[in-house]
């Protein structure tokens, strides 16, 4: 990465819970601090607390908790800060939410959410090469799988990778 732009910081996301991360020991423009895995937020502060998702639910995924670890990440690739971004000079951030199977591999990598989103027609191109950008490096990590009862078993996490300007 090159330029004013450098990748702050990369965190992966679970439902009530933050564990370590085991890095790899190669140098990182960026820092991984915790991993999570999606959890249902309710929209009334009255409302009664989410139950904890089932394990495994209807499609077979797992998500940390109740006995299920959160994988670790034993290799991760940088993403790169886009020429668009750099020139508009604005700091964005993406949630790219994926499986992680019982081998340790990203499964169904898709963005969840994006700053600058979609939606905002002036930033529209710039949003687009942004998820770009975070989807191909999170395709290429790689996990230590999450367990239950000792087992490796394919866990739903989110991945969030925010990018700022120095």
């Amino acid at each position: 990465m090159t330029g004013l732009a450098n990748l702050f910081f990369v965190s992966l996301l679970a439902s009530g819970m933050a564990s370590t991360l085991a890095l790899p020991s190669a140098p990182l423009a960026f820092d991984a601090t915790d991993l999570q895995a999606p959890s249902p937020q309710s929209t009334n502060q009255d409302s009664k607390p989410v139950s904890p998702r089932p394990n495994p639910d209807a499609s077979g995924k797992y998500h940390v908790g109740d006995g299920v670890t959160t994988p670790k990440i034993t290799y991760m690739v940088q993403p790169e800060f886009s020429d668009k971004l750099r020139k508009k000079k604005i700091s964005a951030s993406c949630v790219v939410g994926l499986t992680v199977d019982a081998d340790g591999n990203p499964k169904d990598v898709h963005v969840v959410s994006s700053i600058p989103s979609l939606d905002d027609k002036r930033l529209h191109a710039v949003a687009i090469e942004l998820q770009d950008s975070c989807i191909k490096p999170v395709k290429q990590y790689r996990f230590e799988p999450g367990l239950f009862q000792g087992k490796p078993v394919p866990v739903e996490i989110n991945v969030e990778i925010n990018f700022q300007i120095f």
